[in-house]
């Protein structure tokens, strides 16, 4: 398959499980497993490693090509990017967790055709809240530095 069909597939399957079987699995348990094994277990032990910033860059690649096509792939490592600097900001592994519920919500509802949500939640939707989150980021790097 192609990246296009290997996207297409997984858009297909989250979208075709139902909705509260896809928040279910994909907006509850699929973040909470994802974030114990990338966060939880990868990045960790990576940064005993290496230095941290190298850690960082590192556990997000595996986190997007974990995705296996590229446009989750490249939105899987952008994600992994804000996940990750959210979980060393803060402290806590909550917060990964949280954004990452928040973030896998929000594409379910994007692509389940069953509700009205198509002109709220968006491609341009989610890019301006990658770039809301970007600026976060830095407006939180000023005050208190991470890397």
């Amino acid at each position: 398959l192609t990246q296009a069909q290997n996207y297409q597939a997984a858009r297909q399957n989250a979208a075709g499980a139902g909705l509260l079987v896809g928040i279910i699995t994909y907006g509850l348990i699929t973040p909470v497993v994802e974030e114990l094994l990338f966060r939880g277990i990868i990045y960790n032990y990576i940064k005993r490693l290496i230095p941290l910033r190298n850690a960082f860059i590192l556990s997000t690649i595996f986190f997007g090509a974990y995705h296996m096509n590229s446009v989750q792939g490249i939105y899987g490592f952008l994600m992994g990017c804000l996940i990750t600097y959210a979980y060393e900001y803060f402290g806590s592994f909550k917060i990964p967790v949280i954004l990452h519920i928040v973030n896998n919500v929000l594409a379910l509802c994007m692509n389940y055709d069953g509700l009205p949500v198509e002109h709220l939640i968006n491609w341009p939707f989610c890019i301006i809240f990658l770039a809301l989150a970007a600026v976060s980021v830095g407006l939180l790097r000023k005050q208190k530095r991470v890397f």
